[in-house]
């Protein structure tokens, strides 16, 4: 009777909401959340605010307690009573059950949403998560089941969890292949369809619902990540084997109930499965991703800092990321709090997450960026991501080819190209260098570049800097230099100046609102003018050798990477249209990933380092490479763009 009411309440609800306040109906379908627990206090309170946080309007959260006697009842009640989240806990069961499945069943009996899902006490939503969940079922009303890749949480740290396939279905399942609970979603027609789930089985009652919902309905892979598996010290060996113990019970009563045709049909098939899913997984790798480092754990401790409850969210239009690549503290520096990066799969643009104030960032540039480290600091311990490789084979045997004499064409080592390539990018964007334009370099730090160009062009240089350090020393060597930050560079720079080149030269990636900023700059352009940006590149080939330990994620000083499909969005974005693109790599950038890589991310590797001969070697390899391959194919380390207002694309 209970349920009923509860089915005419949810049915009732959006009706009256309209009526007295307004409100529109929601087209997304009820998704109903059971967290099964017993003596669950070390980790309930995450796992319900993981929940509770998540901005959804048709969610109906149901726990299940099964008597614990450890004060995890009490901590569900206080977010019970709790009013200051977005969602509420709906109902609470508390009594002694017969194992998680029991209590799992218990609370589906009690559920009135069309998408049922289960979230254990050891895991965690990701933040927006269940929206996009909701979003695919109310845009596909035929699909059944859905199913995710998960991430995994290890004190602090996050990794993606491996790969699952496209189109997991009963062959697979046959073969062994485990989908990740936390990560499945599926309709109530299709659960009652199969009976449910079975409560007499203790540890793989989730395999077993798959392999007979998988009989029934096709299973469809999403993109992103919408969960999170806590790894924590109760988890054991002995339990995995126990899970497949009971896996191979349910696959051999799943296979006695079928027809001796379905079992023939299946047999024949699990060995070309086995083979095509290896073949995909050798000839076809994901593109940026970095799986959990299995082989360096547990990893270093680090700084949980406050705001990873919020949502990374994509700098060009606001909606949330879709998926972690990796976690990473910084590398540069040596300061302990740890940073989640994320991806904005629609616009290719990397994001550093959580949000950090800009106060507290000016105050991290002052204490490191005027007195870098001189000196590698080293891991204390397990280091990760560590000597990862992502490179071909090929690849490798030409960073080992006899090529150091190329070196001589270099003047110096680590030789500041900036002024080089940006003739080169604004002749190419047919800009008339020979000219006394009118450039603004924002962000110039130390004044290096404005140095060169009173130096070597006819140009009238001008700089602007948030640095109080760097900007006494840009003025005491003569330049007109404004001091603040780009986005406020309207209000800074007086109203009469306009110029014909606004330089933003590996600045982009450093500010929170890249579109306000370059809406903004645009303001400063005079009549025909240009604004050139370069920035790390997330297209770089050096991402796939390096990973995590590529020198320029730089978190958390660089908020985003942006690719070439990011950087034309954010010209999008602003109004401003594409002239030309080119990309550039440089020697000294590589030696510091390839150091980096050598020790993994508990190490930290400033860009005041001088490297040794052999690593000396190794990166005029991979920037000769890059030269001559990578550079061409839109694939180096550094992405230059030139934009223009009312340009053709």
């Amino acid at each position: 009777m209970s349920s009923i009411k509860r089915d005419i309440k949810h049915i009732l609800r959006p009706f009256l909401r309209r009526f007295f306040f307004g409100e529109p109906i929601s087209t997304l379908p009820r998704i109903t959340v059971v967290t099964p627990v017993f003596n669950g206090a070390a980790n309930i309170a995450e796992t319900l605010e993981s929940v509770l946080l998540q901005v959804y309007p048709e969610l109906e959260y149901i726990v299940v307690d099964g008597g614990s006697t450890d004060g995890t009842l009490d901590i569900i009640r206080q977010y019970e009573a709790r009013t200051d989240f977005h969602q509420r806990i709906s109902f609470l069961i508390s009594e002694p059950d017969q194992g998680m499945y029991d209590a799992i069943a218990k609370g589906f009996e009690h559920a009135s949403g069309e998408i049922l899902y289960y979230l254990t006490a050891d895991n965690l939503f990701e933040c927006g998560g269940l929206r996009s969940v909701g979003e695919y079922f109310a845009q596909h009303p035929k699909s059944q089941v859905a199913y995710h890749e998960d991430v995994v949480h290890v004190d602090g740290w996050k990794y993606p969890n491996v790969r699952q396939p496209r189109d997991v279905d009963t062959v697979d399942l046959l073969n062994g292949h485990i989908l990740f609970q936390d990560g499945v979603f599926w309709r109530r027609t299709a659960y009652e369809a199969v009976g449910g789930i079975r409560r007499d089985i203790k540890l793989a009652g989730d395999f077993d619902l798959w392999l007979r919902l998988s009989s029934r309905f096709r299973f469809v892979r999403r993109p992103g990540h919408v969960s999170c598996f806590r790894v924590h010290p109760g988890q054991s060996n002995t339990r995995m084997e126990r899970y497949q113990r009971e896996m191979r019970k349910s696959i051999s009563d799943f296979i006695a109930a079928a027809s001796v045709a379905k079992r023939v049909c299946w047999m024949m098939q699990i060995p070309l499965r086995r083979l095509s899913r290896m073949l995909s997984r050798k000839f076809h790798p994901a593109p940026l991703f970095f799986p959990i480092d299995s082989g360096n754990m547990p990893p270093p401790a680090v700084v949980i800092p406050p705001g990873v409850g919020g949502i990374p969210r994509s700098p060009i239009d606001g909606k949330p990321a879709e998926r972690l690549l990796f976690s990473i503290p910084d590398t540069r520096f040596g300061e302990r709090e740890i940073n989640y990066i994320y991806l904005d799969t629609r616009h290719g643009v990397a994001i550093t997450h959580p949000p950090i104030a800009a106060d507290k960032l000016d105050g991290l540039y002052r204490k490191h960026y005027s007195a870098p480290p001189t000196e590698l600091k080293l891991p204390e311990g397990i280091s990760p991501y560590r000597q990862f490789n992502g490179m071909n084979l090929w690849e490798g045997v030409l960073l080992k080819l006899p090529v150091d004499n190329l070196a001589r064409l270099f003047s110096r080592l680590w030789p500041d190209n900036t002024i080089t390539e940006l003739y080169k990018v604004l002749k190419a964007a047919r800009v008339d260098v020979t000219k006394p334009l009118r450039f603004l370099d924002t962000g110039c730090f130390d004044g290096t570049l404005l140095d060169q160009i009173r130096e070597k062009t006819p140009w009238q240089s001008f700089g602007l800097e948030p640095n109080d350090n760097a900007v006494e020393i840009v003025r005491a060597k003569g330049h007109l230099v404004w001091h603040g930050h780009a986005e406020n560079a309207v209000e800074i720079i007086p109203q009469d100046q306009q110029f014909d080149v606004v330089f933003m030269g590996q600045s982009i990636e450093h500010v929170n609102d890249p579109v306000r900023v370059l809406r903004r700059l645009r303001l400063l352009l005079a009549p025909g003018g240009v604004l050139v940006m370069s920035t790390p590149n997330l297209d770089s080939r050096q991402i796939v050798w390096f990973g995590p330990t590529w020198a320029h994620w730089h978190a958390p000083y660089h908020r985003h990477i942006f690719s070439r499909e990011g950087l034309y969005a954010l010209a999008r974005q602003v109004g401003l249209s594409p002239v030309h693109l080119q990309t550039f790599s440089h020697t000294y950038w590589s030696a510091m990933s390839i150091v980096q890589n050598q020790l993994g991310l508990g190490a930290t590797v400033s860009h005041a380092i001088n490297f040794e001969k052999p690593v000396l070697k190794k990166a005029l390899r991979a920037n000769w490479i890059n030269q001559m391959i990578f550079n061409r194919m839109g694939k180096g380390d550094d992405i230059y763009i030139v934009l223009r207002d009312g340009a053709d694309d």
